[in-house]
């Protein structure tokens, strides 16, 4: 993913115990900043003005 990339988390749960899809994507979004500041050796916020990749979660029960 380029650093500068727009990178929206869209999820959806299917009987999942974790009732709050919206707090799963918050997660998984700081998981994937994290991720690419290390990569890039980034120290401050990633500006989100790059090209678009669309990030999808699905919960399931297992």
């Amino acid at each position: 993913m380029p650093e500068t990339a727009e990178f929206p988390v869209q999820g959806k749960s299917v009987k999942s115990k974790l009732y709050s899809v919206s707090d799963c994507q918050s997660i998984v979004k700081k998981a994937i900043v994290e991720r690419l500041k290390k990569f890039y050796r980034i120290t401050n916020w990633l500006e989100e003005s790059g090209p678009l990749v669309k990030v999808e979660i699905a919960i399931t029960k297992r």
